[in-house]
C-alpha cells in the first residue's frame, strides 16, 4: 500500500493539521483593521472633520458609558459607516448588519479592543 500522510506510521488515519496563521496572518483581524484605520484616518492621518463630528456625536450620547459593544461600539461603527457611505447608508438597510458585524469583530478581537477603549477614552474626552 503507498504511503501518504493519512496512513502512515504513528498518526495512521489522522487528517494533518494545517498551520494556524499567526496574529498578523488572520484575515479577518487584519484586514478589519486596516479598513478601521483607513476608514477613521485616511491617508492624512486623522479623521477628517465631518467623521470626527459623527463619532463625538456618539461620545456625546453615551456619556460617562464605558466602551460597550452595544451600544457604544456599534453606534461608532455605524457613524462611520454613514459617513462613508453617505446617502447609499440610508437606502441600504444592510450598513446596520455590516456595522453590527464589524463592531463584534473587533469586540472579539483583544488587542483591537483595548485600542478602541483607549480611542474611546480620548473620544469622551474631545466629547466634554
Amino acid at each position: 500500500m503507498p504511503s501518504s500522510p493519512f496512513n502512515s506510521g504513528d498518526h495512521a488515519g489522522q487528517v494533518p493539521s494545517e498551520p494556524r496563521p499567526t496574529e498578523s496572518e488572520k484575515p479577518e483581524g487584519s484586514l478589519l483593521e486596516r479598513v478601521l484605520q483607513e476608514t477613521l484616518f485616511g491617508s492624512g492621518g486623522s479623521p477628517d472633520e465631518p467623521l470626527m463630528a459623527a463619532l463625538v456625536e456618539v461620545a456625546r450620547r453615551h456619556q460617562g458609558r464605558p466602551l460597550s459593544l452595544d451600544p457604544v461600539l456599534v453606534d461608532l461603527i455605524q457613524a462611520i459607516v454613514r459617513i462613508n457611505l453617505g446617502q447609499r447608508a440610508a437606502k441600504e438597510g444592510d450598513y446596520i448588519v455590516m456595522s453590527r458585524r464589524i463592531a463584534e469583530t473587533l469586540w472579539d478581537d483583544l488587542p483591537s479592543r483595548e485600542r478602541l477603549e483607549r480611542f474611546w477614552t480620548r473620544l469622551a474626552e474631545a466629547a466634554r
